[in-house]
């Protein structure tokens, strides 16, 4: 089945962005939202186990390459505003 639909501006931008934080194309990205609705919908999950599992290693990755370490101290946080 075919679908066109006229949407306004400021929605297609978002759908936009959201399609591409997926990483996923734009027909994908809307699919992928309906599926979901629907099983929200009828009670069941979302997501599947396998991927939960993966979105929580994507997010291990991207929070693995920040520091563990950081100076919080006040010298730290007001240096360089003449305090």
């Amino acid at each position: 089945m075919n679908l066109v639909l006229n949407l306004p501006a400021d929605l297609e931008a978002i759908i936009k962005k959201r399609a591409e934080q997926a990483g996923l194309d734009i027909p994908t990205y809307v699919l992928q939202t309906l599926r979901v609705s629907d099983l929200e919908l009828a009670g069941e999950p979302s997501i599947s186990n396998e991927q939960f599992e993966a979105s929580l290693n994507r997010l291990r990755e991207l929070h693995s390459k920040v520091p563990a370490t950081f100076d919080d101290s006040r010298e730290s946080i007001y240096e360089g505003r003449g305090e």
